[in-house]
């Protein structure tokens, strides 16, 4: 099951956090790897909090 891209949520951060460098502000932490992952891993199911950026434009090739 693919998990949704959090660099494409609007809740996802980047922390200032060296071994902790990517954030979830839905879901309050931060984590050494995508919090996506972390979900699906803990879970089993792709995050349910997971809200597109609207008026961006994505550059996919």
């Amino acid at each position: 099951m693919d998990t949704p891209r959090c660099r494409d949520c609007r809740h996802y951060y980047i922390t200032f956090v060296p071994n902790m460098p990517y954030g979830c502000r839905s879901l309050g932490f931060q984590s050494a790897q995508e919090p996506a992952r972390v979900v699906f891993a803990s879970s089993g199911q792709p995050c349910l909090y997971f809200a597109p950026i609207e008026n961006r434009r994505t550059h996919r090739g």
